[in-house]
């Protein structure tokens, strides 16, 4: 990794400080950095550029300037960063997005968004597919993000509060933005030490950020691909027992990260979201081991300074814990450190896979090695130091800062506040400055499990403290469960989310507290989907919101996937998959008290406490009434899936309100294989055709009206988790009787929860194989992919059985059924149709994984009956053991000359000579033939590989609706 290296010009340390939108209280920082000083920061005077071309940050921050000649990214006049355009290939839409229109000029620097202020949100958002991106999406640059299926025309803001500290009049800035919108506004505080204030529209932005920037506070590169809040200890600088005073660091920090509020161009356009503490105390209140960067107290030859934990993030597809780096900082470099692996990060980070971009992935792509090197020659001098003497007691119990406690300062207290799931109101966030400036110092610090706490407090208020009527609905003493709760925002203002967390999670809470007593404080966190915002795997019990089938009737009803064992602290441990699927309405409240009995010490009170029910003060805002309303004009109106007929019932709000990837839960299909049905269409849907005879004569072993159960026979390995079943069918001359292209359910009930497993599989062997059937199948097993830590259930329980054992059958279900001579005929559940494409001379199949199984259905027969037709077939894998089929894949293109048959791997192995990443429009052209009328192109495999890789690039390249079949 080649580059230049220079540094900024070096001033003396005197005068006035630079000038920011928060000033940095220097006395403080000094003495808390016991004597250091931090070159060229609010300690400096303004500084000259020795070179014209060194960015202003380098000069107000003294760091090193390094040009490396192999980033991926290149510097642009306006001093961004734009991702070369050797790297363009199979990058994700969000850096489409950023090279369409660059976000940073765009909103920061020309501030366009007081143009868009001033035409109609809905005129605006009808001009097209950019301006669509602009609302939804470049906006966050300044801070405002818009829920286009949730709240549409209405805005979330998220602030930036290092520290999460901010004054009463900062404070009550922020409540006079949420008072003006009654209807449709409130605030959160967030797993961030910040805040989230929700319902403004897009008018009103100007005028928002204006007065912000007047109290000193800023929203500037708070969302998307930037930096999120500087979180620090909550006691930083009144705790009598912190380690170093953290707020002037925070501080510091946050003035590089956003240049003062100026915004800050070096970082931003990193590939992916990033986050960072600075941790004072024993406690560990700032979860170190989630951040992207997390500088831990140490010394090093007695001098204070910072050992290095990187790489912590969540994700939906992966939740991995900070580690060490070996290196130390002394306390003046924490922003050279910060910005060298800042910038590192943006100048190799991944831009392709998005589940594949945060930090971690790169740490782990370069080698801990070679990634400190790369840090270390972007420090002052080159170099970087080992780990120093930690100065964390990893004995120490974590301390609660609930209640009444003693500050470092004589006389004076902090008081600990507890925000049930972190949701306020307007009159709230004032209550909460008038307390702060009456009884205390006029502080209020926000804690990282969304409450807040009250410092500065003479010994003689503190009684008269805890009876204003602020303090009745905000306790300082918290229940054992409530104490512990955390909750994202939910569907109530999320897309995302499956199920209503916020009202869940209070209401949970209070019903356990009701009718247990318990040990110790409980730990439960709460999120609605896979992205795990409610960071669950930190708690003691997680729950992630899902959906499963409604066992009284079609659709699906909310559920949770219940985590246990998380730890925060020194010895923090992320929580595993206890039990899934546990629906809200019947199952999880009995299922939770059996589990804080068993796994937490809890004991039943002799008589339950009277449950105040405050999850029910909760406020539904405007959004939520009009969907109810429209829930109840439309409560017999449904979606039906195209692929099988299976009917969720549902409003138009609300599946539109369903996650991207909802599944059908009869066969599987994408969402988007949906489509709205009225109630007469829906009961109209086909029925499954009866039992029938095989074309030859031979009797058929499915029956659609029922399960059939098959003996296992033989199974083998193919692979370390891959296997071949063998099911002997009823008698040794029966077929299986699948057309080809449709797929059998297989099913077994699990014996813990009495709940009916089912999935689609398509087998190996057609109705020439008599008297068996053959699967090849991958085992998904537990602990091996972070996103389903508990693996795959129906794989697994095939795994489970020994020869002998039998599973049930049923089917033929599947739209598509090939008939022969290159015509497939589709079936339209919701019409009631079926019909028939043009025969095809030419077929593409693209396949992910197990999705091989229909396209070599189709295959073996057009190559046993000799058809002659063109088979171009591109198959996706992970890795190349991933591969199913591979032998025979290979023996067909020997054999016969019109196959071809082209690979492409996520972590190919070294020396791999076909394709490597994603799929692509490129890869789709050069494996797939033309587009055209006689050409059917095949799909089958993950729905973010159909829906999000193949589907828009094959309407690029000219591919029709008639020329597309998904499986």
């Amino acid at each position: 990794m080649k580059g230049t290296h220079v540094f900024a010009s070096q001033p003396k340390c005197s005068g006035a400080p630079l000038q920011a939108s928060r000033p940095l209280p220097v006395s403080t920082l000094r003495r808390h950095l016991r004597g250091s000083i931090v070159a060229n920061t609010a300690m400096a005077d303004p500084v000259t550029k020795q070179d014209s071309s060194i960015p202003e940050v380098y000069t107000k921050f003294n760091l090193p300037y390094v040009f490396p000649e192999d980033a991926r990214v290149e510097k642009m006049p306006n001093g961004t960063y734009r991702l070369k355009d050797e790297h363009h290939k199979g990058i994700n839409p969000f850096e489409k997005l950023k090279l369409a229109k660059e976000p940073h000029q765009m909103m920061i620097v020309d501030k366009e968004y007081e143009k868009m202020a001033k035409i109609p949100f809905k005129e605006y958002d009808a001009q097209g597919k950019t301006a669509e991106d602009d609302l939804d999406h470049r906006l966050k640059w300044v801070g405002f993000f818009h829920r286009r299926k949730i709240t549409y025309g209405r805005y979330m803001m998220r602030t930036k509060i290092p520290n999460g500290i901010l004054s009463a009049k900062q404070l009550r800035t922020l409540a006079d933005i949420v008072a003006k919108y009654p209807e449709d506004g409130c605030a959160d505080i967030t797993t961030r030490q910040n805040w989230q204030l929700r319902g403004m529209p897009l008018e009103d932005i100007p005028s928002i950020i204006e007065s912000m920037r007047a109290v000193g506070l800023t929203s500037v590169q708070s969302g998307l691909d930037n930096v999120r809040n500087t979180v620090g200890n909550p006691l930083a600088g009144i705790d009598p027992e912190e380690i170093i005073n953290t707020r002037p660091l925070c501080e510091l920090i946050d003035r590089y990260v956003t240049n003062d509020g100026k915004g800050n161009p070096e970082i931003t356009n990193l590939p992916r979201k990033w986050n960072v503490c600075v941790v004072g105390t024993h406690d560990l209140y700032e979860h170190p081991h989630i951040n992207d960067l997390a500088f831990m107290p140490a010394t090093k030859d007695g001098v204070m300074g910072f050992n290095i934990l990187v790489g912590g993030f969540f994700s939906a597809t992966r939740c991995a814990e900070a580690i060490p780096m070996d290196a130390w900082v002394p306390s003046e470099h924490i922003v050279h450190a910060t910005h060298a692996i800042l910038t590192t990060f943006r100048d190799y980070g991944a831009r392709a896979n998005r589940q594949k971009c945060r930090m971690m992935w790169l740490i782990e792509e370069m080698g801990m090695d070679k990634w400190k090197a790369e840090v270390a020659r972007r420090m002052p001098g080159g170099v970087m130091q080992g780990a120093g003497q930690d100065l964390c007691d990893p004995t120490r119990t974590r301390r609660s800062y609930y209640g009444v406690h003693k500050q470092k300062q004589a006389g004076l207290n902090y008081v600990g506040v507890h925000v049930p799931v972190g949701r306020v109101e307007a009159e709230d966030m004032y209550a909460m400055a008038d307390l702060a400036e009456k009884y205390g110092d006029g502080e209020i610090r926000l804690t990282v499990e969304e409450n807040f706490i009250l410092s500065g407090v003479p010994d003689a208020k503190v009684d008269a403290l805890l009876k204003e009527p602020l303090l009745q609905k905000f306790s300082p003493f918290p229940g054992r469960v409530m104490a512990g709760t955390v909750s994202c925002t939910g569907n109530q203002f999320c897309g995302f989310s499956n199920i209503d967390t916020k009202r869940s999670a209070w209401m949970v809470g209070e019903h356990l507290e009701s009718l247990f007593d318990f040990p110790r404080d409980l730990r439960v966190h709460w999120t609605g989907c896979p992205n795990t915002c409610g960071q669950i795997q930190v708690g003691d019990i997680g729950l992630m919101g899902t959906q499963v089938k409604n066992p009284n009737g079609p659709g699906k009803v909310p559920a949770v996937d219940i985590y246990v064992g998380g730890r925060i602290g020194a010895d923090s441990h992320l929580a595993e998959v206890w039990k899934e699927g546990v629906r809200l309405d019947d199952q999880l409240l009995p299922t939770l008290e059996e589990l804080v009995v068993e796994r937490f010490g809890a004991k039943r009170r002799a008589a339950a406490l009277p449950n105040p029910a405050n999850w029910k003060t909760l406020k539904s805002k405007s959004h939520e009434n009009k969907k109810v309303d429209a829930a109840a004009a439309a409560a017999a109106a449904g979606y039906v899936c195209s692929d099988c007929g299976y009917l969720h019932v549902a409003s138009a709000a609300e599946f539109t309100a369903l996650p991207e990837d909802f599944a059908c839960p009869q066969c599987g299909a994408a969402k988007n294989r949906f489509k709205a049905s009225e109630p007469a269409a829906a009961a109209a849907a086909p029925k499954r055709a009866p039992k029938r005879v095989a074309p030859s004569g031979a009797p058929v072993a499915l029956d659609p009206s029922k399960p059939v159960a098959l003996t296992l026979i033989e199974k083998e390995t193919i692979s370390h988790d891959t296997r071949r079943f063998r099911f002997a069918l009823p008698t040794p001359q029966h077929v299986l009787g699948l057309p080809i292209g449709q797929h059998v359910m297989l099913s077994y009930t699990d014996a813990a929860t009495g709940e009916v497993v089912s999935r689609p599989y398509t087998p190996t062997t057609s109705d020439a194989d008599v008297g068996f059937v053959d699967f090849v199948i991958k085992v998904y097993f537990s602990n091996t992919n972070p996103k389903f830590p508990a693996g795959g259930r129906m794989s697994q329980h095939l795994e489970s059985l020994k020869v002998g054992d039998t599973l049930n059958f049923q089917g033929p279900t599947g739209r598509i059924t090939y008939t022969g001579a290159g015509v497939f005929s589709v079936k339209d559940y919701v019409a009631g149709t079926e019909s028939s494409r043009q025969a095809a001379k030419s077929i593409g199949m693209v396949a992910g994984g197990t999705g091989i199984t229909p396209m070599m259905q189709v295959a073996r027969h057009i190559l046993a009956q000799k058809e002659d037709i063109e088979i171009r077939m591109l198959v996706a894998n992970q890795t190349e053991a991933d591969i199913l089929m591979r032998p025979e894949l290979d023996k067909m293109v020997v054999s016969h000359p019109n196959v071809k048959v082209y690979y492409t791997l996520d972590r190919p192995p070294s020396g791999w000579r076909q394709g490597s990443g994603f799929i692509t429009e490129e890869m789709l052209k050069a494996h797939l033939p033309a587009p055209g009328p006689e050409t059917q192109v095949l799909l089958c495999g993950p729905p973010p590989m159909v829906n999000m890789a193949c589907l828009p690039n094959l309407e690029k390249l000219g591919f029709k609706q008639d020329n597309i079949l998904v499986f």
